[in-house]
């Protein structure tokens, strides 16, 4: 009978690295609910949304404050309304990352630290038919803690600029 070690060695890594890849990746691979189910009643009416206000301009925002809603993001919605956006909220300051999974429609991603614009990723567009693990992924230039996506090329027709002050205003 032949020695058959280096053939279990070769079996044994690519198992341990599937489980490896599994785990890592397995938060992407989750469906998350839609951003707009954070709770509330299908029949209920939708409460007012929030205003984030830079500069003098105003969007009328979604809030994304968990891993769920902040992982779904935009993703699977066809458009998004005229001075309209999403604003991610996080718990401390981060290098946070994001991707363009299932996205439909570019945008601009505003980087937030405290109450101050610290940066800009414009134009960001889909990835369509792209694998999650070859994703582009934007990142900002500074630790943040909070994010304001917007439609493609909002930054550039409403003149916002870095050191911006930025304030949420709830309804």
């Amino acid at each position: 009978m032949k020695n058959n070690l280096p053939t279990s060695i070769i079996l044994l890594f690519i198992f341990v690295a599937g489980v490896f890849v599994y785990f890592v990746f397995k938060s992407r691979l989750n469906s998350v609910p839609p951003a707009n189910s954070r709770g509330q009643n299908q029949g209920a009416a939708p409460a007012s949304k929030p205003n984030v206000k830079i500069g003098q301009a105003e969007f009328s925002v979604d809030i994304a404050d968990t891993g769920a809603l902040r992982e779904q993001g935009l993703s699977g919605r066809a458009s998004l309304p005229e001075n309209s956006g999403m604003f991610f909220v996080f718990p401390s300051l981060g290098n946070y990352g994001f991707w363009m999974k299932d996205m439909n429609f570019p945008i601009d991603i505003v980087w937030i630290k405290g109450d101050t614009v610290a940066g800009f990723s414009e134009n960001t567009k889909p990835q369509p038919g792209t694998s999650i693990l070859f994703l582009k992924i934007y990142y900002p230039p500074a630790r943040i803690d909070k994010v304001l996506e917007i439609n493609a090329g909002l930054v550039k027709k409403l003149g916002l600029k870095i050191g911006d002050s930025v304030s949420l205003m709830e309804n």
